[in-house]
């Protein structure tokens, strides 16, 4: 398709109730120039697209910043894909606020990226403001785990916020700091810490006992640690996706 396809692809779906629902534009080489034409036609009033994936284009931060600028126009997009665009830090900011305040944006999927600490920090940013987000993708970034800590901690206390993708990370480092950080604040209130410790304890022999009679290895007993662990604390069911 390219950019000079994308213009043509811009126009049409910027006609004034064109109808256009789903638009699917991954692995399309439509580079910064492309994006910045879908981006214009993201702020044009009648456009109905609910769900936009542009993986696999090339996204670079020129190509970002227009897309930013095209969220705060728009007020209907709800599911919005950029995996594999080898996006950095570079214009985060300026999409993290964007995402931030838009009214119905529920998925955003950021995975296969090159995102790092700085630009975790600036999405925790837009996950503060945002009140419609339902999930969030980031899996094979750069992140380690600082990031994790600050995505995790606004993941447990967001009103919407339920699943949060984090693939490919050691989970053998995040053992201890999952159950003895993050599950307590997940059920601080409710069931309160000492019921959680007295419940995570029970987990973890079950658990071990299990994984020892089936001579399972330590990553499949964390593994199945944790998950047990998150089904017993259903707010925080998404540190399930973690493994």
């Amino acid at each position: 398709v390219g950019p000079w396809g994308a213009s043509f692809i811009s126009r049409g779906c910027g006609v004034h109730n064109a109808g256009l629902e789903t638009l699917t534009l991954d692995d399309c080489r439509l580079r910064d120039e492309g994006i910045e034409m879908i981006a214009k036609m993201l702020g044009k009033r009648g456009v109905t697209i609910f769900e936009l994936s542009l993986c696999g284009n090339g996204i670079g931060a020129v190509g970002l910043g227009r897309l930013a600028e095209g969220l705060r126009e728009n007020t209907n997009l709800v599911s919005l894909s950029l995996a594999r665009n080898r996006i950095t830090e570079k214009k985060i900011p300026l999409f993290a606020q964007a995402f931030g305040c838009h009214e119905s944006l529920q998925v955003l999927d950021l995975g296969s990226n090159a995102i790092s600490f700085t630009g975790a920090m600036h999405i925790c940013s837009g996950l503060r403001t945002s009140d419609t987000l339902l999930k969030l993708l980031l899996p094979h970034n750069k992140l380690r785990i600082d990031a994790l800590w600050r995505l995790a901690s606004i993941g447990l206390g967001h009103d919407a916020l339920t699943p949060l993708h984090l693939l490919r990370l050691r989970l053998r480092v995040f053992r201890s700091f999952l159950l003895g950080a993050l599950l307590p604040r997940a059920l601080e209130g409710e069931r309160g810490r000492a019921a959680l410790r007295a419940a995570a304890a029970e987990q973890v022999v079950q658990v071990a006992g299990r994984c020892a009679a089936a001579g399972k290895g330590a990553a499949e007993a964390e593994r199945a640690l944790v998950v047990a662990a998150a089904e017993e604390v259903p707010h925080s069911l998404w540190l399930a996706q973690l493994v």
